[in-house]
């Protein structure tokens, strides 16, 4: 109730005398639950403000603070004396002599002279000062006692305080007053009749203060919507909010992701079943299956991307953001370094064999690269994560057009460390790249089978294009989730399906056909040793007749790497295989190559002219006369 029914309780002519008595606001046992929207019986729980009685329980009251109390401003614009004046005549007003005047008044004065001024200083709530203005000493408690309850209630209920309030409670009080003079004084409706009539009325009130809302919404200087300011102020705000989330576009990297790991696990399958196929062999299967898991860990990154908090928590986001350079850094780190070593252990076997030396090259001879720098990222890596780790945000990016929050998330961190790990498995991504691209360009010149040289310098030329075209990209969508996770995506996925399509895809397509005869055009000498001084070529497509017959080929036992090494000795009984018809000799591609070299052994000049001078011609008889 208002105050002044209390305080003009005792004025001239009121019929209140001896008639009034004051109390708390009453509270209930039941409570609104408004995940189900009906009433539920009060716990502790779902009640924690509520009083227990033993006789009913838990019963819950909600005071209510009406009015919001009285304010006084002074306007920025009047002068300074003016100003003065009415900041001075406020301190006058809401002194404590002043001001008890007209909240404690007489209570014996006629009614009209009582104003609406409620107590609204603590020592206004001082008992004894009603009773000395004759107010009842125990109507006095228990006016006090309610309000102080009210006061220091957790569960207070602050009247509507959002714009357009008035009107809007306004309306309420003209509709209900006019409805129940209409049923209860003038008697206009039947009881059958009057349920309709309240639901009319209920109509007609929510119609107005949808009229009074939207016209309040429309304005273009209102700073925020009525219901949103109504929220707001009863706690229970949740705005309606653009989060940017990757639920529609998340499926497409996914989509990307899926093809990496199929081909990726297509391309070990077939690496495994042709093991023993000189195809596979040759191209050194252990490092063909580090790319394969290379990219497949690579892959994997666009997963750890797609993560947000819309399908993790907070927590479970920040992982994720950690995972993502892990996954990326470790990938490239085994692709490249797996690239670099296997054109490395090429190179070092044609040096070997173009100065005839017979050397072993064996797969740990050749992974100090792919060591060295895979220690390096995880250490990096390792430093990164128990340092300075990023952690998922959110961070609010205005309104949208329709009015709607808008944000992001994003992974970041708030110390240097993180920028410095980052510059330097930079530094060892770039330096993993320069060196398989420098190996490449050194070994372009190598006449191998399968081009391996060739297909890796073309695989390294596409990820260039990518990295060119993506990495402005990657800061142009940095504040643009769904953009800036698929460039990355498409980033990731261009990189791998390169390395894999260069490396994987010509050798498939020569494991399924016989390749046709070919000649080698490089040319073997042996110099010294023989006894005209002159050196003995030999050519691979056409030996020289005397040759032919005293050459024999004897290939040694396969070695782990499937590379042969072939030597060639003189024995004057064997001559070379033949295929065509005439009796030529033709290299077949699937017995000789260059890449099938593991050494080349100088046979003796002396063993070879003595294998010679069985086929040389011999001298005709002379006269005496030459």
């Amino acid at each position: 109730m208002w105050g002044d029914l209390f305080r003009r309780s005792k004025a001239e002519g009121s019929i209140l005398h001896d008639k009034l008595g004051i109390a708390p606001t009453p509270g209930s046992d039941v409570v609104l639950d408004r995940t189900t929207g009906k009433l539920e019986k009060c716990t502790k729980e779902r009640c924690p403000y509520a009083i227990y009685y033993d006789d009913i329980g838990f019963v819950n009251s909600a005071p209510y603070a009406a009015n919001g109390g009285w304010g006084a401003a002074i306007s920025a614009n009047t002068s300074p004396e003016k100003q003065k004046a009415l900041a001075e005549f406020f301190l006058w007003a809401s002194s404590r002599e002043q001001s008890e005047q007209y909240v404690i008044p007489n209570a014996t004065l006629p009614w009209d002279m009582i104003n609406g001024q409620d107590p609204w200083r603590k020592s206004q709530l001082d008992v004894d000062k009603w009773v000395e203005r004759g107010f009842d000493r125990e109507l006095s408690k228990q006016y006090v006692e309610s309000i102080m309850y009210n006061l220091v209630s957790k569960n207070v209920v602050v009247e509507a305080r959002f714009p357009k309030a008035g009107e809007i409670m306004g309306v309420i009080d003209k509709e209900v007053h006019e409805h129940l003079v209409r049923s209860f004084v003038e008697n206009q409706f039947s009881e059958e009749e009057k349920p309709n009539e309240r639901l009319k009325v209920a109509q007609r009130i929510e119609d107005q203060w949808n009229q009074i809302i939207r016209a309040y919404d429309s304005r273009g200087d209102t700073v925020a919507p009525i219901l949103e300011i109504y929220q707001r102020l009863r706690g229970v705000y949740v705005p309606n909010e653009d989060k940017h989330y990757l639920t529609q576009i998340r499926p497409v990297g996914l989509t990307l992701m899926a093809i990496i790991w199929a081909s990726s696990l297509g391309f070990a399958v077939w690496v495994y079943t042709m093991r023993l196929s000189h195809v596979v062999k040759a191209s050194q299967p252990f490092f063909l299956g580090l790319i394969c898991m290379g990219t497949t860990v690579m892959g994997s990154s666009i997963y750890a991307m797609g993560v947000d908090d819309s399908i993790a928590s907070m927590g479970g986001s920040s992982v994720a953001c950690m995972a993502t350079p892990w996954l990326v850094t470790v990938g490239l780190c085994i692709t490249f370094a797996a690239l670099a070593s296997k054109i490395l252990r090429l190179k070092v076997l044609m040096h070997h064999a173009a100065s005839f030396r017979r050397i072993e090259v064996k797969i740990q001879d050749v992974l100090l690269p792919f060591c060295t720098i895979l220690t390096l990222n995880a250490a990096f890596l390792l430093t990164w994560t128990l340092v300075d780790p990023l952690e998922w945000e959110r961070v609010s990016s205005g309104r949208t057009e329709s009015g709607d929050l808008s944000s992001y998330g994003r992974c970041a961190s708030t110390g240097t460390v993180s920028t410095v790990m980052q510059a330097l498995l930079a530094a060892t991504i770039i330096f993993a790249f320069l060196f398989a691209t420098v190996l490449a360009y050194q070994t372009r010149d190598i006449t191998v089978a399968l081009s391996e040289s060739k297909w890796v310098g073309f695989s390294i030329a596409s990820i260039l294009q990518a990295l060119f075209i993506g990495t402005p990209l990657l800061f142009l969508t940095d504040n643009n989730p769904t953009a800036r996770y698929v460039v990355r995506s498409v980033l990731i996925f261009v990189i791998c399906m390169s390395v894999q399509l260069f490396i994987f895809v010509p050798k498939v397509m020569h494991g399924k056909k016989r390749m046709a005869p070919i000649e080698m055009s490089r040319r073997f000498s042996t110099t010294g040793g023989n006894r005209r001084g002159s050196s003995s070529q030999f050519r691979s497509s056409s030996f020289f007749p005397a040759a032919r017959q005293s050459l024999s080929r004897v290939p040694n036992s396969d070695i782990s790497s499937g590379l042969r090494s072939t030597e060639f000795r003189s024995s004057g009984k064997e001559s070379l295989p033949t295929d065509n018809n005439d009796g030529s000799n033709v290299l077949q591609a699937e017995d000789y190559k260059i890449s099938d070299i593991q050494g080349i052994h100088q046979v003796p000049e002396e063993s070879m002219n003595a294998g010679n001078a069985d086929q040389a011609p011999k001298e005709e008889p002379t006269n005496g006369k030459n």
